[in-house]
């Protein structure tokens, strides 16, 4: 049991042995019935089996995967003639591939008749393996195995045997039942003597076995057929009423069940009788399809009966479900009526077996209709390729025609085009459908009837509307094979009409005429393209370089299977080079050696390499490669040739030589292996190449700026430096020397040397020479700093600061400077050096780092604001710590102050600092009250670090003591806090730090104080926000409501507006009016929402000219209390009687001076907090713009 075992029972498609499959790709294969599948190589070789594609069954890709690949097909005995067409031979084929030369053309005649050379096929090299060559000569005295003959004087037929004799079919069924053709009998010479074989009187597995060896299926014709009808619901059919413009196409009118039982069935023909008020010439086509396979169209018909006579199988178990479709003939009336009856089984024929079912079966009645707009949809031929087109050009246009919809809107749902030739069906891959540059369609190629089907185009084209569209495709085979694209059926356009939801009949003529491309196009010949490689050398290449690469090149087979019998090279030579070859010359293919090594030839003197491509010089060397360069169709290969920098006398070159090697145009040495034909390689110019020494460059690193270092400092860096080689070739670094360009040397401030690559240590030194212009040499010989040609590597210089550095190094801005560099060259080995060097970045020694402080910015450092008793953790400063680039500096302490100018330092606690987000240091739990109300933050083993040429942000936080422990002014307590910075740094310095890599202390940038904003601390606060429901429509009346606020009561304590207390709410007036009356006597009146309690009021206003421009309420009228963590709404009512103007406005607004508002927090009596632009009570607070 095979493989074809796995394919899954769920599949829609059951496999048995003898049928053909395929899945998603245009390949097709026979299913033997040894559970394998065979190949069909070729469309010629499957119609030497098989006269079409109807019996192909689709399986998906999974199950075609899991039946094992056997081999391929050979064409079938006793049909075609094959021949291959490299040699002049043409065979006869017997069974399992043999092959038999037909000595002569009169052979050929005498056996096959004289139009033999139709019967021959073409079969390509790469097949041609699948057959074997007998050595044995046909004469025209005998036939090969599998020959079908007759003699001109009788009608028996038979098959010719393995030994000669001549079998005789007893019976046409013995013939049909092994799946023969009759177009395949010869007729042999009436002379011919006849040796008589067993007669053949039934199938036979060996004849029918397309595998030749993996297994027939079940002889067809031995089984029963069932038949049964599906209902099909009635409907109307349309034809145009204009005669001629097309009428509804593949109506479907009728589903039969074929079903066959006890093995596979044959069904030789069947008829159907049409009923209803209608005449023959009504019906245009009738048509059979399986699904969406058509099995036959245009039945004969005789007196109202219609007979289809294509033969199709059903495989034994399976069922056929068949479909019946007609389209009507032009001009049909409407109200005809039609239906078809299969009456009796004898009207089904078999070739062999039995027919049963409930017979009559009949349709249901359908009914004409005829309509003025039914859609038209028109294909028509635009352009094509011409008469040529090259072999290996991507995306060719291939076919171009036009799709013109009247009418109605037509939808195109799928088209199939035929190629129509001598190409096989893998000439094209990457097919596509286009209109204009949209993608429509795709495809991989031609499936293997030499189709290609572009489904689900849902493509609609409006009516009055002509579309051009196009058919593209990669030409990548088929040399002097000929083609063209054509409209095979009217069925091969899908076509939709959108308004009356029918298909509609392509080009609307009841008989279809093909639509085909006007000329028949050949592949051109093969070629070879010769391209320049895109990596191939250009630039520098290294003096006394051996095995270098001078040239690369692309060479590809175009169309068909190219050799390449030599190349000849021309080298040019600039400078000393123009009187010597270049040394040991040599062709590499895909990377293996071809021909022998020698000089290239660059010389005046004919010295026999090549004939002399003119008459100046002798400069070509010719290499022959005989049969080993052979580029397969469709492949690339790659031609490199190398050399020696080396002259061919094997002197070394000069730096400045030049080498430039040219491909010259070939003589014949481009053989086309299918068409047997020569051409000549085409001229490709390498890039010249400039012989170069070896090379290094020593440079400042620009990327690194001058440096300032702490003294004490451990391994800083102190000079950064790019080494860069030549482009010739890449070098090895294996020491540079070091020395001071200043007044010192370097040991008097810089030890422990450390010399790294890419961050690894290459060489120490740890106590470098303290001479003025003394050198310390830093060798690393044992692994030495590759670099690549043209390529830079970056060496980094770390040291030791001593701890007198800053006094050692006397001037500040010298440098270290690398004064030479040794290594060799990759390729060469030869020494290569750098003796000028480059001076290092200026070095400034200092004693320690810089820490400066500032205020931060906001909202950083939180702006003004109240602190509410007994609230936790409130950010009430922020500063920023800055380091200079010297060294990172850890703060050890900080002594914070509180400023405030009524010093109550109770009134805070737990103050903690926060740097970056985490809590810096110990939570202190008060001030101390003094004179300088302080708080000490302070760790030996420092709060914070600042990091080297970078800031962080400290933030104090502080809980607000609570109200019954805390001490309240009448307007509110000030809290400010301070840090002060001073230049020089000690360990009681309200700041002190230390540098983390000198540990001395740090230097200040300023000796100055740094405030947080002033806060107020109170019991509570109120908090404002606007409410909706004030409409912007202003109402000139005297009550109109002009704004609606909120205020809520901090969750500490509750608010109060108190008459006694002076309490305010001032509004300012935002207003436009044209002031027709000059009303002075406007009321304005401040209430509690929900009670409509009135708290204050105004009189005598006049807003509208801005005399009044704000209105300060007072609470005179009654107080109001907000319950701790709740809230009251309020509104103002204003007479707006002068705003009666279109365009007149107003807003109220609460701004957030010290006028604007002020409550009592129940501190004391007499409290009077105002708002004094104090953040976070929601002030200012924009009221709505009213507008007449």
């Amino acid at each position: 049991m095979g493989a074809a075992a796995l394919v899954p029972v769920a599949s829609a498609v059951t496999l048995q042995a003898g049928d053909l499959i395929k899945a998603s790709g245009p390949a097709v294969y026979y299913y033997a019935a040894d559970g394998m599948r065979y190949t069909f190589p070729t469309q010629s070789t499957y119609m030497t089996w098989y006269n079409g594609f109807g019996s192909v069954k689709t399986i998906t890709d999974n199950e075609l995967a899991a039946i094992d690949l056997a081999g391929n097909v050979t064409a079938r005995p006793g049909t075609n003639l094959v021949k291959i067409t490299t040699v002049p031979k043409t065979y006869a084929v017997g069974p399992d591939g043999l092959l038999y030369h037909i000595a002569s053309e009169s052979a050929a005649v005498t056996l096959y008749g004289a139009n033999w050379a139709k019967k021959v096929i073409d079969i390509s090299d790469g097949f041609w393996t699948n057959y074997t060559d007998t050595g044995i000569a046909l004469t025209g005295t005998s036939y090969p195995e599998g020959q079908l003959v007759k003699k001109a004087n009788s009608s028996d037929v038979y098959r010719v045997n393995m030994d000669g004799s001549w079998s005789k079919f007893a019976s046409e069924s013995a013939f049909t039942l092994n799946n023969f053709r009759w177009d395949d009998i010869v007729t042999a010479p009436s002379t011919m003597t006849v040796t008589a074989g067993a007669n053949i009187t039934g199938a036979v597995d060996t004849y029918r076995d397309v595998s030749q060896g993996g297994g027939a299926g079940a002889v067809v014709g031995s089984g029963n057929l069932s038949v049964s009808m599906t209902t099909v619901a009635a409907a109307t059919v349309i034809a145009d009423s204009t005669s001629g413009d097309g009428t509804e196409y593949l109506s479907p009118v009728m589903k039969l069940k074929f079903t066959a039982n006890g093995g596979a069935v044959e069904v030789d023909s069947f008829r159907l009788k049409r009923g209803g008020i209608s005449s023959n010439s009504d019906i245009n086509t009738l048509y059979l399809y399986d699904g969406d396979t058509l099995i036959s169209d245009s039945p004969s018909y005789s007196s109202n009966y219609y007979t289809f006579g294509t033969n199709f199988v059903v495989s034994s178990g399976s069922t056929r479900n068949l479909t019946l479709m007609l389209d009507l003939a032009n001009g049909t009336a409407a109200n005809k009526s039609f239906d078809f009856t299969l009456e009796a089984s004898s009207d089904v024929t078999l070739v062999a077996g039995s027919v049963g079912g409930s017979f009559p079966m009949a349709s249901q009645r359908f009914e004409t209709a005829a309509v003025s707009d039914f859609g038209k949809l028109t294909i028509a031929h635009a352009a094509d390729p011409g008469t040529t087109i090259e072999a290996g050009l991507a995306d060719q246009e291939l076919w171009r025609f036009t799709l013109a919809a009247a009418d109605q809107k037509v939808r195109v749902d799928e088209m199939v085009f035929t190629t129509i030739g001598t190409l096989e069906s893998d000439t094209f891959e990457n097919m596509y459908l286009y209109d204009g540059l949209t993608v429509l369609g795709e495809a991989d190629g031609l499936t293997a009837d030499k189709t290609v089907t572009f489904s689900n185009l849902d493509y609609n084209i409006t009516a009055g509307q002509t579309k051009t569209l196009y058919l593209r495709g990669d030409v990548v085979t088929g040399t002097n094979r000929t083609f063209y694209f054509e409209v095979q059926n009217p069925y091969d356009v899908t076509a939709w009409d959108t308004n009356y939801e029918r298909f509609v009949k392509i080009n609307q003529a009841d008989t279809f005429t093909l639509i085909t491309a006007t000329n028949t196009t050949t592949i051109s010949a093969g070629s070879l393209q010769v391209t320049l490689a895109t990596d191939s050398p250009s630039g520098n290449v290294a003096l006394g370089q051996t095995n270098q690469l001078l040239g690369k090149w692309n060479f590809k087979a175009i169309g068909e299977d190219i050799k390449v019998s030599n190349l000849v090279v021309r080298t040019t030579a600039g400078g000393a080079m123009d009187t010597e070859d270049v040394n040991n010359g040599k062709i590499l293919v895909n990377g293996t050696q071809l021909s022998t090594t020698k000089d290239l030839d660059s010389d005046a003197s004919a010295d026999g390499n090549a004939t002399d491509d003119d008459a100046a010089t002798d400069d070509d060397t010719t290499f022959s490669f005989g049969n080993t360069f052979i580029i397969p169709e469709g492949q690339t290969y790659v031609v490199e040739i190398y050399g020696d920098i080396v002259q061919g006398d094997g002197t070394v070159m000069a730096a400045s030589d030049s080498i430039q090697l040219v491909l010259e145009t070939g003589n014949a040495n481009v053989f086309r292996m299918s068409t047997g034909t020569t051409a000549n390689s085409t001229s490709v110019s390498a890039s010249e190449l400039i012989v170069a020494e070896a090379s290094l460059t020593t440079t400042l690193n620009s990327s690194v700026s001058n440096m300032t270092v702490v003294q004490g400092a451990q391994q800083v860096l102190v000079g950064s430096w790019a080494i860069t080689s030549g482009v010739a070739e890449g070098s090895e670094v294996t020491s540079l020397v070091l020395v001071d360009d200043g007044d010192v040397g370097i040991g008097n401030a810089f030890v422990n040397l450390s010399l790294r690559v890419d961050g690894t240590e290459i060489a120490t030194s740890a106590n470098p020479t303290t001479t003025n212009g003394g050198t310390v040499t830093m060798n690393f010989s044992s692994s030495p700093v590759s670099i690549g040609a043209g390529l830079s590597k970056t060496f980094d210089l770390y040291a030791d600061a001593t701890s007198n550095a800053d006094a050692a190094w006397t001037s500040d801005g010298d440098e270290i400077k690398i004064s030479s560099v040794t290594g060799r060259g990759v390729s060469t080995n030869a020494t290569v050096t750098d003796s000028t060097g480059a001076v290092g970045q200026q070095i400034t020694v200092a004693t320690a780092g810089t820490l400066t402080v500032a205020a931060a910015s906001a909202p950083t450092n939180p702006t003004s604001t109240y602190i509410v008793a007994g609230k936790t953790n409130q950010t009430v400063a922020a500063w920023e710590f800055s380091a200079s680039n010297v060294e990172s500096l850890v703060v050890k302490r900080i002594n914070m102050k509180e400023a405030g100018t009524d010093d109550l330092p109770g009134n805070v606690r737990n103050l903690k600092l926060y740097v970056d987000g985490v809590q810096a240091g110990a939570t202190v739990g008060s001030l101390i009250n003094s004179t300088a109300n302080t708080a000490l933050f302070y760790d030996a083993d420092g709060l914070f670090t600042v990091p080297k040429n970078d800031s962080v942000y400290v933030e104090l936080r502080v809980d607000g003591t609570p109200a019954d422990n805390s001490t309240f002014s009448t307007d509110g307590s000030d809290l400010t806090f301070r840090v002060a910075n001073i230049v020089t740094h000690t360990a009681s310095t309200d700041i002190s730090a230390m540098g983390e890599t000198s540990n001395t202390f740090a230097i200040g940038s300023a000796a100055a104080n740094y405030d947080g904003n002033a806060h107020k601390f109170v019991k509570t606060k109120p908090t404002f926000s606007l409410e909706s429901g004030v409409s912007s429509v202003l109402a000139p009346t005297t009550a109109t409501e002009v704004m609606r606020f909120r205020v809520t009561a901090d969750s500490a304590f509750k608010v109060s507006f108190l008459n006694g207390a002076n309490n305010n709410i001032r509004f300012t007036v935002l207003a436009t009016a044209a002031d027709d009356d000059a009303n002075t006597n406007e009321e304005w009146s401040l209430y509690e929402y929900g009670t409509d309690t009135l708290l204050a009021s105004l009189t005598g206003q006049e807003t509208d000219d801005g005399t009044n421009a704000t209105l300060s309420m007072l609470f005179e009228d009654a107080d109001s209390a907000i319950a701790a963590g709740s809230y009251k709404i309020y509104y103002v009512e204003g007479d707006l009687g002068d705003y009666e103007t279109t365009g007149d406005s107003i807003r109220l607004k609460i701004n957030n001076a010290a006028a604007d508002m002020s409550w009592n927090d129940g501190s004391t009596t007499s409290a009077d907090l105002s708002g004094a632009n104090y953040a976070g009570i929601g002030l200012p607070l924009n009221g709505p713009a009213l507008v007449k």
